[in-house]
């Protein structure tokens, strides 16, 4: 197969189904590389802290804070909690597209990408993070901090090698702009910046949903050619005068696929660890695409989030990314009671799939990605009535820039809790021995 060191433009992927028909993925056996990894990697959440405390979150994941004082961020988080809130999920990462969070006087923008705390691993924007946990502490709120992993290509040099990733209009494997995760340097780069992460005053850090391999991704290069060889693992379509598709897999690629979502989560518990080394106490959550959850066979095929892989995982929640509005555009659910039927599907999932069900945390979109418009409140009441119903008292809206729907979260936030949880209901949100005056945590 036909390669190139040529740099190429980010492209979208190929015009694939989302319901890849994949023939006896069920009867196939995960590769003996992947079983190795899985093997070799440490235990489920539960199992390696038998002693960790998860009580209920409700959380506002805020993408962008507007917020510039001291002053005005405490109005808006003790608004929060007041609403019934007991968690923030900031970002802490920037993009070159991304827009800044609005800095303090005398703050300004050290860099055009990079991150929001101090560390020597990456670009450092603004040390911003350590104002944000004062307030939001003071205000009686958890902090997590959301971070990204193999997109964190920050600098004028990658500090890990890149991914290789297939495109089937030219037929060429082309280098990718995100880590290759199976890569030593990788886990060595990103540990050294997630422990910086790890020594704010964070309560938590959330893993963004790039930690994930798209079908296209994860290709190495060897003695100039792509390994494994792509034309083993995709059925591709090259109509006359049309658009060269993919239209299937071989059975190759479950099996390549199994190893990449070994790897993926070899590295996800690496990171997890090595925030933990910092500080033993913080709570980590990870990204996961509803498709993961909904149809095994879709999470696995697209972004290499395999149950098997995820079964290892030392994450303390698996936050399944639940966009109501995405899931009915690209599902094609156009009546509310359709996408009522899946979503009601999806949260029944988290309850009865053995690898997540303890540690499972539904987000739901707040806004239109398209307009910013809020969502429809009684979808919001909706969704959480479903939670309740499904005994499940947390639940993360994103992006809550704003307080929305300051009026139905208070509901959900009394009544939603389970048994389990209820005995924690009442008790302090940060440890008694953080002291609310001089703390700060991440997003």
């Amino acid at each position: 197969m036909p390669c190139t060191a040529e740099p190429a433009e980010p492209r979208a992927l190929p015009a694939v189904s989302r319901r890849p028909l994949i023939r006896g993925w069920r009867r196939l056996v995960p590769a003996v590389a992947a079983l190795l990894m899985l093997l070799s990697a440490p235990a489920a959440a539960g199992e390696k802290h038998p002693g960790r405390h998860r009580p209920p979150l409700i959380g506002a994941q805020i993408s962008h804070l507007e917020e510039v004082t001291e002053r005005e961020r405490r109005r808006f988080f003790a608004d929060l909690r007041a609403s019934g809130f007991n968690t923030i999920i900031v970002r802490v990462f920037h993009n070159r597209n991304d827009r800044f969070h609005r800095l303090p006087a005398g703050m300004r923008p050290a860099a055009d990408a990079g991150v929001y705390f101090r560390t020597t691993a990456a670009p450092v924007v603004a040390d911003w993070l350590p104002g944000v946990c004062r307030a939001a502490h003071a205000e009686g709120l958890r902090v997590y901090a959301w971070m990204t992993t193999l997109s964190a290509v920050y600098g004028p040099l990658p500090p890990a090698p890149l991914t290789w990733e297939y495109d089937p209009d030219t037929g060429f494997c082309l280098p990718g702009t995100r880590f290759d995760p199976s890569r030593p340097e990788t886990s060595t780069h990103l540990a050294a910046l997630f422990g910086d992460l790890a020594a704010q005053p964070v309560d938590g850090i959330l893993l963004q949903d790039d930690l994930m391999l798209r079908h296209t991704e994860g290709f190495r290069l060897v003695n100039g050619r792509p390994q494994p060889d792509p034309a083993a693992l995709y059925q591709i379509e090259r109509p006359a005068g049309g658009r060269t598709r993919i239209t299937g897999y071989h059975p190759a690629f479950n099996r390549w696929t199994e190893q990449r979502a070994a790897a993926v989560e070899t590295l996800a518990n690496a990171l997890m660890a090595a925030c933990r080394e910092v500080n033993p106490n913080l709570l980590c959550a990870r990204n996961l695409h509803y498709e993961t959850l909904l149809n095994p066979a879709w999470g696995q095929t697209w972004f290499a989030e395999s149950p098997t892989a995820l079964a290892a995982s030392t994450a303390d929640h698996f936050m399944i990314m639940a966009y109501q509005q995405q899931i009915r555009r690209e599902l094609e659910l156009y009546t509310d009671e359709r996408l009522a039927a899946t979503m009601s599907r999806l949260i029944a999932a988290g309850n009865r799939e053995p690898w997540c069900r303890d540690r499972v945390i539904y987000k739901f979109q707040a806004v239109c990605w398209q307009t910013e418009k809020p969502e429809r409140p009684e979808w919001i009441a909706r969704l959480l009535g479903m939670l309740k119903s499904a005994r499940r008292p947390s639940v993360v809206l994103t992006p809550y820039n704003r307080n929305h729907f300051a009026r139905i979260v208070p509901t959900f936030a009394a009544g939603g809790r389970g048994p389990r949880q209820a005995a924690v209901h009442g008790q302090e949100l940060i440890p008694a021995s953080v002291s609310r005056t001089n703390t700060e945590k991440r997003i």
